[in-house]
């Protein structure tokens, strides 16, 4: 069963939301994205994609994003 339309849309718009919440993180710390991507383990192309809301990334890297940005996955999460 595929996703509606609708929740293509939400799921899109949430991504954005999220991958924007991490740029803004990450530059308010002065942590390039290649330092941040090292640090999570994860190569630079994918943490720009995390950023830009073109993946749907799974909890586990968020949570490493999190740890890395030395902020909980609550408050990565906060505004939302």
């Amino acid at each position: 069963m595929g996703l509606t339309e609708k929740e293509k849309r939400q799921r899109a718009k949430f991504n954005i939301l999220v991958g924007n919440h991490i740029r803004k993180k990450r530059l308010e710390k002065n942590i390039s994205a290649a330092e941040l991507a090292r640090l999570c383990f994860i190569d630079k192309p994918n943490l720009l994609r995390i950023e830009k809301g073109r993946v749907n990334t799974s909890i586990y890297i968020l949570n490493k994003i999190a740890e890395a940005l030395g902020i909980s996955l609550e408050e990565l999460f906060k505004g939302f």
